[in-house]
């Protein structure tokens, strides 16, 4: 059948609207963001797996290419929270953990947990970091570039440095060689979503929020996560953009699915969003009038 109007393919003139429609999409995801925080069902569960070293503090964020992060660190400021922030990468972990018990509470818990998640099988994985060499040799390179780009999937790494080249670097020699010399293997715990939310002592059906930045991986990710008995989170941001790139098809199908599960989707480049607008009429989007029609 046809794709839903949020998720058709884009042409030219869809991707010109797209640049004002992401902004809707923004606006979405923030209303529903403030919605749940307002207190519209209690305290919120949200699970962010690929916190790195926690959206905490919106200053380090860029504006546009970060627009789902920034919403997210407003999300983490809410007053009655319980999240579980899941990261691998050890450099980044323990950052993470320092940052998170800066924000504890009475009312607002962090936990936080050193781990990848696969999407079939737990046990100990390769795991493709940026290694501290690169900071080292490049001091001027980009923040997101030292400590952001690490994958399960070594191409995803290795790719994702082919956009912080230095400037006294030819691309040739980057993308043919350099780059690869900064990609490090680490061996890392890799948990499936059912033996994560096990080992945090959360049930499926308890997740609000699902957040994901899984540097193309998302996709995977988070079919595993629908997949659980219960599993119906009232808002979803996942990494799209390496998606679309690398994978369409199987992407369409995931946004298919999701619409048939009752989600409303939209794009707010690099991520796509997905909320239910039943779940969170209380406050917030309905009576906003915001919109779900954004294009990928």
């Amino acid at each position: 059948g046809a794709l839903p109007p949020e998720v058709q393919p884009s042409t030219p003139s869809r991707r010109r609207a797209a640049d004002c429609m992401a902004c809707d999409a923004l606006v979405a995801w923030e209303h529903g963001l403030r919605a749940l925080a307002d207190g519209c069902a209690g305290r919120l569960l949200v699970v962010n797996i690929g916190s790195n070293v926690g959206d905490f503090d919106a200053s380090r964020l860029n504006d546009m290419c970060e627009s789902g992060r920034r919403a997210l660190t407003r999300l983490l400021a809410a007053p009655d929270l319980l999240t579980l922030l899941v990261e691998p990468n050890p450099t980044a972990y323990r950052e993470l953990e320092r940052a998170a018990a800066g924000q504890r509470s009475d009312r607002k818990v962090h936990r936080t947990v050193q781990a990848a998640v696969c999407p079939a099988q737990s046990g100990t994985v390769p795991f493709y970091a940026v290694s501290e060499a690169y900071a080292r040799d490049y001091p001027d390179s980009p923040l997101w570039a030292r400590g952001e780009i690490n994958s399960l999937s070594y191409n995803n790494t290795h790719r994702g440095l082919w956009f912080a080249k230095p400037r006294n670097v030819t691309r040739k020699r980057w993308r043919t060689g350099e780059a690869a010399r900064y990609v490090e293997t680490l061996r890392v715990r890799c948990l499936t979503p059912q033996a994560l939310l096990r080992e945090a002592g959360l049930s499926a059906d308890a997740v609000d929020v699902l957040a994901l930045d899984l540097e193309g991986l998302d996709g995977e990710v988070l079919r595993a996560f629908l997949a659980l008995p219960g599993f119906r989170p009232r808002l979803v941001i996942f990494e799209s953009n390496i998606l679309l790139q690398r994978s369409p098809t199987l992407t369409q199908r995931l946004f298919r699915s999701l619409s048939r599960r009752g989600y409303t989707l939209a794009a707010a480049r690099p991520n796509h969003v997905a909320w239910l607008s039943q779940e969170m009429r209380c406050r917030g989007m309905e009576r906003a009038g915001v919109r779900g029609s954004s294009t990928v």
